[in-house]
């Protein structure tokens, strides 16, 4: 018999697990081109679209820890893990090969750490050597931030970053159940051309891109685990914990604030002939929210700041602000800050030539709506302080950051608002229009 067929019947044999057992996986994996791999992949490894498994390695596995092998591919492909580790690369590492290989290798690990860990609460038996909870060589900083955090809390970058700082201090390399490879848009074409390394743009749009085909790729899972119970509710309720989460997140997944914050307001400063609104469907929210419309006359983008200076917003998170707010300010036409407590103290202008200066808090309690309001007005009903501003006298786009601890009813709020981004709330605020940019991701 065949080294290829017998490896097809491995294959199938832990497919048959998985569907007896483990239905909404068996539905990931039948989504998945899962391959043969060369010698160059000793175990398994996933480029975010195909799951390559090494013959040998399958050889040494029995059914379980094989079927385990293949949930834990697919759940890469799941959490998009080839295409976050490359920005997180890209972004640590430069052009740096070894400190490249380095950070790979930190966030291949934590990634790992993460997918065993729910694999081995959810049942699964894991193939021998898998970094897990109970292995030996787990990083002290690592193990503190996994026991001071619950599984569900546990973010890969910052599980990676822990990781690659013990990694230079030993330069000990963690011991992985498979690989990350480059994601195929990005691994070389046909004439032989090595990797390249995406831009910035091209990298979330490959990631958005990445999370949208696994939102499809798991809902279809979840339709199938509930078609194999006796109903809808038991197939919900049966899937694994991970998956009821990205269920219901799948509409607002988590983006690095500063990645988002910029890209709106690239968005607002590019061509002057287009305006921008919100969207208000789900998959344009999750990564966009923001859309262009063309406008009969072109105006001069405004992007206007509303700030909390009442002294409640985070001093780390309100530094990493104005910095941000800095480097925009280079490259859009007219940024206003209005500083606001329980009404707005303090409205200044300035231009691509003009540095920002932040200002001192003071004291006083929060009224966001009625900053708000008087924001707009104010604009609405003032002559332009600026020669740029010509007669534009509403902003393109209004950035609150305040930890949001005010009356927020939306009839407080004027009518037609410009689309809105809320930084620094809790996990829970709920904005009354516009988009909530999660600042602890």
């Amino acid at each position: 018999m065949s080294t290829s067929t017998t490896f097809a019947q491995r294959l199938e044999d832990a497919m048959l697990t998985l569907l007896g057992r483990r239905p909404f996986y068996a539905a990931l994996c039948a989504q998945t081109q899962v391959v043969p791999a060369g010698d160059d992949i000793p175990t398994a490894a996933t480029d975010g679209r195909t799951v390559w498994v090494s013959p040998a390695f399958a050889e040494r596995l029995d059914d379980d820890q094989l079927a385990a092998l293949l949930a834990h591919e697919v759940m890469h492909i799941a959490r998009v893990d080839a295409h976050r580790g490359l920005a997180w690369e890209t972004r640590m590492a430069g052009d740096d090969p070894h400190l490249r290989a380095q950070v790979h290798d930190a966030f291949n690990a934590a990634a790992d750490l993460i997918i065993n860990t729910l694999l081995v609460n959810d049942g699964f038996t894991l193939p021998p050597d898998g970094v897990t909870l109970r292995s030996r060589h787990l990083p002290a900083p690592v193990r503190e931030y996994v026991t001071a955090h619950s599984p569900d809390e546990w973010v890969t970058e910052e599980l990676a970053d822990l990781w690659l700082e013990a990694m230079q201090d030993d330069d000990a390399a963690p011991c992985l159940l498979g690989d990350l490879l480059v994601p195929a848009e990005f691994s070389g074409d046909s004439d032989g051309d090595g990797p390249s390394t995406p831009s910035p743009a091209e990298m979330q749009e490959a990631v958005a891109e990445a999370q949208a085909q696994a939102g499809r790729m798991v809902a279809a899972a979840a339709e199938a685990q509930a078609r194999s119970a006796r109903s809808a509710d038991a197939g919900w309720d049966t899937l694994p914990g991970w998956a009821r989460e990205f269920m219901e997140r799948l509409t607002t997944p988590k983006q690095d604030w500063r990645t988002i914050l910029r890209q709106q307001v690239h968005e607002v400063a590019g061509d002057p002939d287009w305006s921008y609104s919100r969207v208000h469907i789900p998959t344009y929210d999750a990564t966009g929210c923001i859309a262009p419309t063309l406008q009969s006359q072109p105006s001069v983008p405004l992007v206007a700041v509303l700030l909390d200076s009442s002294g409640s917003v985070d001093d780390s998170l309100l530094a990493e602000f104005w910095s941000e707010i800095e480097g925009m300010r280079q490259e859009i036409d007219v940024l206003m800050v209005g500083h606001f407590t329980t009404g707005l103290q303090r409205l200044e202008t300035y231009d691509r030539h003009t540095p920002v200066a932040p200002v001192d808090r003071v004291d006083g309690g929060t009224d966001i709506p009625a900053a708000y309001s008087e924001l707009l007005d104010t604009l609405r009903t003032r002559p332009p302080m600026h020669p740029t501003l010509g007669s534009l006298n509403r902003p393109s786009l209004v950035i609150v950051l305040s930890d949001m601890l005010s009356d927020m009813t939306p009839e407080r709020f004027p009518d037609n608002p410009p689309a809105t981004l809320w930084l620094g709330g809790d996990k829970d605020f709920v904005p009354p229009f516009g988009t909530v940019i999660d600042c602890n991701h």
